[in-house]
């Protein structure tokens, strides 16, 4: 669900989450990703995310191609755009990557950076809520979690959709993005606070 809202908000083609195991990653929720399920560490741009532990960013691959990797798979996907986010468990260990991608050039506005940057916190977060182990205890909790989840996110969407009667109402780009990044984020803050205490 958030890897669509990614998708249908920033209006590219591909995006996705991607998780990192060992030397391997594995494209685990995508949107339009037609290449491989997983790929080689060194053969992705989310190895440089992973590496420098900050976004990174490459508005048109063709112009400025990245010189530190083996570009075989980039190449073949006709990657030019990549923008891409560390997905952080609570103890700050980089687990994944949310991505935008496009075969087209684009320079992300501050407003769509800090977006996706709000996006990613609450993918860490959704990732850390399914990874925890439920005990008869926490089980209930973690269903009322996914209906705040549930409700949230399709509010978000629906923002999203509408995106040509938001601007006719006055809420251009920049505020919608604002808007859904501050829902975005008190959904984050949410869940961390009332299901993952213990963990933070």
């Amino acid at each position: 669900m958030l890897v669509g809202l990614t998708a249908t908000l920033f209006r590219v083609p591909t995006t996705f989450i991607s998780l990192i195991k060992a030397d391997v990653v594995w494209f685990k929720y995508t949107r339009g990703w037609v290449g491989s399920n997983r790929l080689p560490l060194e053969e992705t741009l989310c190895s440089l995310t992973v590496q420098q532990s900050l976004p990174t960013c490459f508005p048109d691959l063709r112009l400025e191609p990245c010189e530190q990797l083996n570009t075989n798979s980039i190449d073949a996907l006709n990657i030019r755009f990549y923008l891409g986010f560390p997905l952080r468990t609570s103890k700050d260990i980089i687990v994944g990557v949310l991505a935008i991608v496009d075969n087209e050039p684009h320079q992300p506005t501050s407003a769509e950076f800090s977006l996706l940057q709000d996006l990613a916190e609450l993918a860490s977060v959704l990732f850390e809520l399914k990874r925890t182990r439920p005990t008869l205890t926490t089980l209930a909790r973690k269903k009322d979690a996914q209906h705040t989840i549930t409700q949230t996110m399709s509010r978000m969407h629906t923002l999203a959709t509408r995106r040509d009667l938001n601007m006719f109402a006055g809420l251009g780009n920049g505020n919608l993005y604002s808007t859904i990044g501050q829902e975005a984020h008190e959904l984050a803050t949410y869940i961390r606070s009332n299901y993952l205490l213990s963990r933070y």
